[in-house]
């Protein structure tokens, strides 16, 4: 499906809502590999950002949540998050 803004999502729906497996395509170049639920991303996925960056891990509530690996300028960081927000360096390697 093609929004207005630009993006697009092209994977399972349910009741009208992104619910399943899905890929999300941001205008600006993000793009969400993974499990959606009424619209919002939960359970695993990959968020790549369009300079390389990317997050592999769980989700919910839209928001990066548990234990996941950020990969940036050739480094990797397994990290705790809790809502979006990185509490906890658990690992770093290159």
């Amino acid at each position: 499906m093609k929004y207005a803004n630009g993006s697009s999502y092209y994977g399972e729906w349910s009741n009208d809502n992104q619910h399943g497996f899905g890929v999300y395509l941001w205008k600006d170049g993000d793009v969400h590999v993974g499990q959606y639920r009424d619209d919002l991303k939960e359970g695993e996925g990959v968020y790549f950002y369009p300079d390389g960056r990317r997050y592999q891990g769980p989700f919910k509530g839209d928001k990066q949540h548990g234990v996941g690996v950020f990969t940036y300028a050739g480094k990797k960081e397994k990290k705790n998050y809790e809502n979006g927000v990185p509490k906890q360096v658990l690992e770093t390697w290159n």
